[in-house]
């Protein structure tokens, strides 16, 4: 999975980037690394504390990380609900905080992306409802 730079957003006056897949089409359902969502929630060890936390919660977040290449380089990634998840389980004092901002980027790349691709929306849906009309003669 290759990454590219979706949106840059500021944080506690640190600037964190939000990144999606090539390709993707639902960009309102970005990801960041283990690192950044680390520093967002105030940990010393950003990545040896996200990594702790999701060890003790393996069955539960491993369906939200993905190992992202990016300039040669593997990290992992969270999606946008995996970040969701990582704040309630962190139990960090500014937890509640970073999932307002990540909430707040989401719904601005929902605006954004609506205002912007209209078209490609009627053009989805279109498709989408030419599936299920096969789908029923199929059935």
């Amino acid at each position: 999975m290759a990454l590219e730079i979706l949106t840059i957003r500021e944080f506690n006056g640190r600037k964190y980037a939000c990144y999606f897949e090539e390709g993707q089409k639902d960009l309102w359902d970005f990801c960041m690394k283990v690192t950044q969502i680390g520093e967002l929630l105030g940990y010393e060890y950003p990545s040896a504390s996200i990594g702790e936390l999701c060890t003790e919660n393996l069955s539960h977040l491993i369906k939200f990380v993905k190992l992202a290449e990016q300039e040669g380089y593997f990290s992992p990634v969270f999606s946008f609900r995996g970040l969701l998840e990582i704040c309630a389980l962190s139990k960090q004092p500014n937890a509640v905080a970073v999932s307002e901002w990540l909430w707040e980027i989401a719904e601005d790349i929902k605006r954004i992306t609506a205002l912007a691709l209209p078209s490609e929306y009627k053009r989805l849906s279109d498709e989408v409802d030419e599936l299920r009309q096969i789908i029923q003669i199929i059935a």
